[in-house]
């Protein structure tokens, strides 16, 4: 203003820069914000492990999963790893796909290079380049490489895939042999799935059953699920396919396998389905108890709704003298009661909706984890055999 002194650059910056007492506060704030920030990232490193360990799952198993899979669909797999660049950082590996039939691209355009709309007519420029895949998070808005993950619909395809035709004769091969290399034991594992499904065939539970025997004197005897045996093949097993080991080196057992896989699966045939049996009963009581624990949360849910309304229209007629209806302002202008008028119809109608979908909804909720259709089929078999 008029009279007011002018502020040169020394004091001007004397007045912006924080004190003494300002940078110390300012220190501990970003202290302890640092630390609950650790902290933060302590836990959620914690219920990721704890999710990893529970799942069994490895991103190295994931990319196994799907090399396995473009092999099979177009007998190229996995390109890479790539070197780093674009900024992705060299921990990250990166690998380029194969080339895929025109069927894919409604998936391969969701994983192409961002399109400059400026570039002219996008009906004649050829369509960008895919990205690189990779296996670990980036945790960048801008990353490089696209994450494949169990639910990205590329990964989804390619685990339909084998779900649909994993036991397709010609296809994906029932057989597996690998070497023991801790002891002489001859170890058979068989595998059906079994699958529930509810109305319009909605898949409802879908797991593994195994039966673990040991070959004795040319016979394939059964073990107990829960023997020490059974437990310690299933792990040598689950180790040995997840560091992806060599072929058997010798002919003569792969050979010898080959000729009694039928045998030996037949003749375990009548244990595995009655395990599997087992699981379905226990999967079925299990998804019975969840619809009744779902549909009861869905109807308290309603009631709570229905008692807040019928609480506020109790509310507003009693401040109306009992008239029953909403409470105005005064003076009220046209357009509050019109919207009060709405207001008022809206509760009214949703009290009703209330009743009616408290009639129905929790019993829907429970039907829709009835199983109507249960299926059991066979998988395939792993050997574990020494060497001699």
């Amino acid at each position: 203003g008029e009279g007011g002194a002018l502020l040169d650059a020394a004091e001007l910056g004397a007045i912006s820069e924080p004190g003494a007492e300002a940078r110390s506060a300012q220190r501990e704030l970003e202290g302890r914000g640092a630390e609950l920030l650790r902290g933060d990232l302590d836990v959620l490193n914690a219920q990721l492990l704890a999710s990893q360990q529970r799942l069994g799952f490895r991103p190295e198993h994931l990319r196994a999963l799907v090399d396995e899979g473009l092999q099979a669909v177009c007998g190229a797999g996995l390109v890479g790893p790539l070197p780093a660049e674009g900024g992705r950082s060299p921990a990250l590996e990166a690998f380029a796909l194969p080339a895929l039939d025109p069927s894919w691209a409604p998936i391969l355009d969701l994983m192409r290079e961002p399109v400059d709309e400026r570039e002219g007519d996008p009906r004649r420029r050829p369509p960008p380049p895919v990205r690189p895949v990779t296996f670990r998070a980036d945790h960048r808005l801008d990353a490089p490489a696209v994450q494949l993950h169990l639910g990205h619909p590329f990964v989804q395809r390619l685990l339909a895939r084998f779900r649909a035709q994993g036991a397709a004769r010609h296809d994906l091969s029932r057989l597996t042999l690998i070497e023991n290399t801790h002891d002489n034991a001859r170890q058979l594992i068989i595998f059906g799935r079994v699958s529930l499904f509810g109305a319009g065939a909605t898949r409802l539970h879908e797991a593994l059953v195994t039966v673990c025997a040991e070959l004795r004197g040319g016979a394939a005897e059964p073990l107990p699920a829960d023997s020490p045996d059974a437990v310690r093949a299933a792990e040598r097993l689950s180790e040995a396919l997840a560091h992806r080991p060599a072929p058997h080196p010798s002919r003569t057992v792969a050979t010898l396998v080959r000729q009694r896989a039928a045998a030996d699966y037949g003749a375990l045939w009548p244990v595995l389905r009655e395990r599997g049996a087992e699981a379905a009963d226990v999967a079925r009581r299990l998804l019975e108890a969840r619809g009744q624990r779902e549909g009861e949360a869905m109807g308290a849910l309603l009631r709570r709704q229905r008692d807040d309304i019928q609480a506020k229209l109790a509310e507003e007629g009693a401040a109306e003298g009992g008239s029953g209806g909403l409470q105005l302002p005064l003076p009220p202008i046209e357009a509050e009661r019109e919207q009060f008028e709405r207001d008022r119809r809206f509760l009214q109608r949703r009290l009703a909706e209330c009743e009616q979908e408290l009639e129905t909804e929790p019993a829907a909720i429970a039907a829709g984890y009835a199983v109507a259709l249960q299926r059991f089929e066979p998988i395939g078999l792993a050997y574990l055999w020494p060497t001699s």
